[in-house]
């Protein structure tokens, strides 16, 4: 069983038969893999840091249990809507939170395109967040770092097949879905 918070104990389970990744790797015990792919900290590093393996927040309960990944000031985009949006006023060293919601069972995801994405920003990792009411959905959250000074530097996401599924039918390949862009104003 997971290390989870009480809150996400009360939660529909996933059915644990999936395996995910770990994203925070903070334990020295760190198993790489967790109990689902829905879960993205392992129990060690759950452990560790204190935090629920599903939602992030205080395994004891307490407020943060909206808590992302990471401890760095960030911006949201929701995409595909805000396709095309520049965001200004961000410095090196924040991230870019891109929101997208994903159908859990078509078999694609988005990932960040390294070779179309500007130079000065750099994936750092992501985490699904389960739609209680409806276990096909999810929001995919992709977290990208700010590393060097820009005034435009673009982010680029594409759909591409998901490696990570594991479903037992086939599945189409990807659409010619458009990438979806964004631009940053990176400052010192």
């Amino acid at each position: 069983m997971a290390k989870l918070c009480p809150t996400c104990q009360q939660k529909p389970q996933p059915p644990g038969i999936y395996r995910g990744q770990c994203n925070a790797k903070a334990s020295q015990n760190c198993k790489a893999w967790t109990d689902d792919f829905v879960l993205t900290l392992c129990d060690p590093c759950a452990e560790e840091l204190g935090r629920c393996a599903w939602c992030w927040g205080p395994l004891d309960g307490g407020y943060g249990d909206a808590v992302v990944p990471t401890t760095k000031q960030f911006v949201r985009v929701f995409l595909p809507n805000d396709n095309g949006r520049h965001v200004p006023g961000m410095n090196v060293g924040e991230q870019v939170l891109a929101q997208f919601i994903v159908d859990l069972y078509s078999g694609l995801t988005w990932k960040l395109s390294r070779s179309k994405s500007s130079p000065e920003v750099s994936y750092y990792g992501f985490r699904l967040v389960r739609d209680p009411h409806n276990w096909r959905q999810a929001t995919l959250e992709l977290y990208v770092d700010l590393d060097e000074p820009c005034e435009k530097a673009g982010l680029v996401f594409e759909q591409v097949q998901d490696s990570a599924s594991r479903g037992w039918w086939w599945t189409p390949p990807p659409p010619s879905a458009k990438p979806i862009e964004v631009t940053i104003e990176i400052r010192r």
